[in-house]
């Protein structure tokens, strides 16, 4: 791996920690509403693009079959959960709840089927970004 591939990945965490921590310290111009709409649909962006590496992964490599299905479902799950929050009245603070908990489950997924296909050094980064991001959202969704 780069180098490039690790401040590229730090600096996508920027906007999990910085909305959740603008939430938080949220001052009266803000809307802490307005932040944790912005931080779950970066969220939603972001888990997309983990199903598409996973894709790619079962092309390159011999991954169980189902791990297909599962790069697909993690890149319309996060689209799911937008529907709901927007439209269909969940409330923000679960919304960023399961898309911690998603971050949790899909690098527990891949942790446990797909870590032979991934670099170490990929999955070393792999896991700090998800842990980040997954805390971050639920520190996000303690502070609505």
């Amino acid at each position: 791996m780069l180098k490039e591939h690790h401040w590229l990945g730090y600096g996508g965490l920027i906007p999990f920690v910085g909305l959740s921590l603008l939430i938080w310290l949220t001052p009266w111009q803000l809307d802490e509403q307005l932040l944790g709409h912005l931080l779950l649909n970066y969220s939603a962006m972001i888990l997309s693009f983990l199903g598409g590496v996973i894709w790619m992964a079962s092309l390159v490599y011999r991954l169980p079959k189902h791990a297909l299905y599962v790069s697909v479902f993690a890149m319309l799950w996060p689209w799911l959960v937008l529907i709901e929050a927007e439209i269909m009245g969940l409330s923000l603070p679960l919304a960023l709840s399961i898309a911690a908990f998603s971050f949790i489950a899909l690098w527990l997924y891949e942790k446990r089927f797909t870590t032979a296909a991934y670099d170490y050094a990929f999955f070393k980064l792999r896991t700090q970004l998800s842990w980040v991001a997954a805390l971050s959202l639920l520190l996000g969704s303690l502070g609505l």
